[in-house]
């Protein structure tokens, strides 16, 4: 994270709403990898994801309304392309995210989980056509190492 911020917001104490967001989600995240592994000792993969996820769309379907976002009138076209998003990004990887808390533990998989930017950058390189900087490059070579090493160690 002080790599992403800068040094000088820990020494000031002064992060902006980017950081802060992200931090609140980073906990969140935390919480429910703990939850799920705690409860998906009890409930099947599929009825836990088809909880959160109705949890989260109870929860958030009025912050959307009341945050003035559109909910009707798009295209077919992006109606397809939601559908799309929502059946594999978000279906498909949570269901693989919650298999895979309910085998192998919070610990391993949220460490694991880190390698989610790095594998998007590749993809982005041969879908996309994008290039990585200098600093992409030793940060993903990090996380990599990172993670090689925490699963070692077990």
């Amino acid at each position: 994270m002080t790599f992403i911020v800068g040094g000088n917001v820990w020494r000031e104490l002064r992060f902006n709403s980017g950081d802060l967001m992200s931090i609140g989600a980073s906990l969140f995240y935390a919480a429910y990898l703990l939850v799920a592994q705690k409860v998906r000792k009890r409930i099947d993969t599929l009825t836990f994801t088809a909880l959160s996820m109705a949890t989260g769309a109870i929860i958030l379907f009025p912050v959307s309304i009341l945050s003035g976002h559109r909910m009707i009138g798009f295209s077919t076209k992006t109606w397809l392309a939601l559908l799309c998003l929502g059946l594999f990004s978000q279906l498909a990887g949570w269901l693989a995210i919650n298999k895979a808390v309910g085998r192998l533990g919070a610990a391993s998989v949220s460490v694991c989980l880190l390698a989610q930017p790095v594998v998007t950058a590749v993809l982005g390189i041969f879908f996309l056509n994008e290039s990585l900087q200098p600093s992409d490059l030793i940060g993903g070579t990090l996380v990599l190492i990172g993670i090689y090493i925490v699963n070692q160690r077990r």
